[in-house]
């Protein structure tokens, strides 16, 4: 796998996808994944839809975002459990 281009979406686009960002980079690292992982809020995130290759939002936020059928998503109930998201992160990417 070359780049994966990786998007965060929270409410506003800061505290907790930024915090997830952080998450991911560790995570992606170990994994040996080039990824570019972007943060966006949930306002602005269908102006961005073809443009990453995963998104990964809340349980809660996922139920409000307009996200085509072909693109891999991983909800997450908690963005600070850095192995939540790592398992979650690693079954998505069986389907990239």
């Amino acid at each position: 796998m070359e780049n994966l281009n990786v998007i965060c979406v929270c409410g506003h686009g800061l505290g907790s996808s930024l915090l997830l960002k952080i998450a991911l980079e560790s995570i992606f690292e170990k994994l040996g994944i080039n990824a570019n992982i972007d943060t966006r809020n949930v306002g602005e995130v269908s102006g961005y839809m073809g443009d990453f290759d995963l998104l990964i939002t809340s349980e809660e936020l996922i139920k409000i975002i307009d996200i085509p059928g072909n693109i891999p998503t991983v909800t997450v109930k908690n963005f600070l459990d850095s192995k939540e998201v790592e398992e979650k992160v690693k079954q998505a990417l069986l389907n990239i």
